[in-house]
């Protein structure tokens, strides 16, 4: 396995980027979203997470996904 950091997970102009992914050769495993804080976001955060937990799951039905939030 393999972590890649900000590395898109299809080759496509809106793939999601998540900050760090883990792979298994050509297959996504996990992905982790990190924030420092919500900040400005703090009213749509969940649903920013949400959408990109459903792209993911669209393309590697298996794939986790985390959020790790230090504040």
């Amino acid at each position: 396995m393999q972590a890649h950091s900000e590395r898109q997970i299809q080759k496509t102009k809106k793939a999601i980027r998540p900050d760090i992914s883990i792979w298994r050769g050509d297959e996504v495993v996990a992905i982790i979203e990190c924030k420092t804080q919500l900040g400005w976001n703090r009213p749509t955060w969940e649903d920013q997470y949400n959408e990109r937990d459903n792209k993911l799951k669209e393309l590697y039905p298996q794939a986790r996904s985390f959020l790790l939030v230090m504040t």
